[in-house]
């Protein structure tokens, strides 16, 4: 868990991060005035 809050930490300063696990790579993204939350795979 810690490792997603560090990535949401960076996502808020930096306007994105990334992290791996289990062979994926989950990205994180703020863009300014949005709403709502994406979660699709990405082949």
């Amino acid at each position: 868990m810690n490792t997603v809050l560090a990535a949401l930490v960076q996502t808020e300063r930096q306007g994105s991060s990334r992290i791996a696990h289990d062979g994926k790579i989950h990205e994180f993204l703020i863009d300014p005035g949005a709403a709502d939350i994406e979660l699709h795979d990405s082949c």
